[in-house]
């Protein structure tokens, strides 16, 4: 199981890139596509987020929400920046 895990996280990217592709692929080239996978998308995200956030370390969560200069850049990146910059790309 913990070789599967390791191959996982060390290829992950390239996963996701196969499968980004395969969809664009199958969306393109067939048209009953839609139909077919549309039941399914809420239930693969939910898998894809528990994949995600299961990997987050938290029980060191807590000492990064004390640290005020994580805090200051979060807020100003997610709530300011970017903001900012989809405002004015759009």
């Amino acid at each position: 199981m913990s070789q599967l895990k390791s191959f996982l996280e060390t290829k992950q990217i390239y996963i996701y890139i196969v499968f980004i592709l395969l969809g664009i692929f199958c969306g393109l080239f067939f048209e009953n596509t839609q139909q077919i996978f549309e039941p399914s998308i809420s239930f693969l995200i939910a898998i894809l987020m528990f994949g995600m956030f299961s990997q987050i370390p938290f029980l060191t969560l807590r000492n990064k929400l004390l640290n005020s200069r994580f805090i200051f850049a979060l807020i100003l990146s997610n709530f300011i920046l970017i903001p900012i910059l989809v405002f004015y790309w759009l």
